[in-house]
């Protein structure tokens, strides 16, 4: 049975948000990120301080669990919405793409994140109302459907009728380092879960294995998370099936792979021109000390290699990317390994 969940993990650099980021440019999708301060809009950490102020109530991890997976139901909507507006705009085939819908989840503070803003007045709406996900999900679920149809009515070369949309959590391990016990499994309610799972659940419930792909990813995620992450959904499970697919970043393998990578870069350039400039700042030269230096995490080359783009000095950008990543005086900066060996 084809699994609804991919999970991406690594360690801080790898190259995951990225990844995702770039996917969802290309494929219809949803990006959420449960940190604060970070990418994306901050309707999910609302959430999680929303689900966090709940459950001090005291109410048991079956209350608690239903709470959080209505309100993530809550939360898809308000995403949901925002979508199927933009869809309605005229001539929006030509003018809004799955590119300008991704850019638009990850840096909504551009247009004063209408995302937290619709989310926080449905919140406001049915706080201290008795809500069941047996009267919230079927309406979630009918705007998912809807907004599958009108990408479908738009022609989109991106999407058909049988596509599936893809839905990101990034910075996943927030929700998993929350309330390890006060939440429940789905299936064995004896089993205690942290947040991510009702809200993981909470997503799922909104579309069919063959609408929707639920894609999670975080530094602090584990096989052990992964495992208990995919096993909490409703519905029957097979004893002992421990498989499931996830993507890891197999690493910079050669100066072919950098090389593959800047030729990417370039695929997306105009004309002969601007490419020709690309392979004038980074020439084989540049790529052999990329793979010699920085040679491991996605994100230190990626990082140099825009430098390079910004200050056209190869040489001062990689060496200014090591210094970044191993001197002491900047072990404060994310990624940094003398931060993490100190830590």
């Amino acid at each position: 049975m084809q699994s609804q969940d991919l999970p991406v993990f690594g360690v801080s650099g790898c190259g995951k948000t990225r990844s995702v980021i770039e996917m969802l440019c290309l494929q219809w999708g949803f990006y959420f990120n449960a940190a604060k301060s970070d990418l994306g809009s901050s309707d999910l950490s609302q959430l999680a301080d929303f689900i966090d102020t709940k459950t001090m109530e005291e109410q048991g991890p079956g209350q608690n669990t239903a709470f959080a997976r209505n309100m993530t139901l809550l939360l898809f909507l308000s995403r949901l919405l925002v979508l199927k507006y933009c869809l309605r705009v005229p001539d929006c085939r030509q003018t809004f793409s799955s590119a300008s819908w991704a850019l638009l989840q990850v840096c909504p503070h551009m247009f004063q994140d209408v995302f937290s803003g619709l989310f926080s007045i449905l919140y406001d709406k049915l706080e201290g109302l008795t809500i069941f996900e047996s009267a919230l999900r079927p309406i979630v679920r009918q705007e998912l459907l809807s907004v599958r149809e009108s990408l479908a009515a738009h022609a989109y070369p991106n999407f058909a009728s049988e596509s599936k949309l893809r839905l990101v959590v990034d910075e996943a391990q927030v929700l998993s380092d929350k309330g390890s016990t006060k939440f429940q499994s789905s299936y064995l309610e004896t089993d205690p879960r942290p947040m991510l799972s009702p809200v993981l659940n909470g997503f799922r419930g909104a579309g069919a294995r063959n609408e929707l792909t639920i894609i999670y990813c975080g530094t602090g995620l584990s096989i052990r998370t992964l495992h208990w992450a995919m096993s909490s959904g409703d519905g029957i499970k097979e004893y002992g099936s421990n498989t499931f697919p996830y993507i890891e970043f197999p690493g910079w393998t050669s100066v072919d792979s950098v090389q593959a990578y800047v030729d990417r870069l370039k695929e997306q350039l105009p004309d002969d021109e601007s490419k020709g400039q690309v392979d004038t700042l980074i020439p084989p030269a540049a790529v052999e000390m990329l793979h010699k230096r920085l040679t491991g995490r996605f994100r230190p080359i990626v990082t140099a290699i825009e430098g390079i783009l910004e200050t056209d000095r190869w040489d001062i950008a990689i060496d200014k990317t090591e210094t970044m990543i191993t001197s002491w005086k900047d072990r404060q900066r994310r990624g940094n390994l003398c931060g993490e060996l100190n830590r």
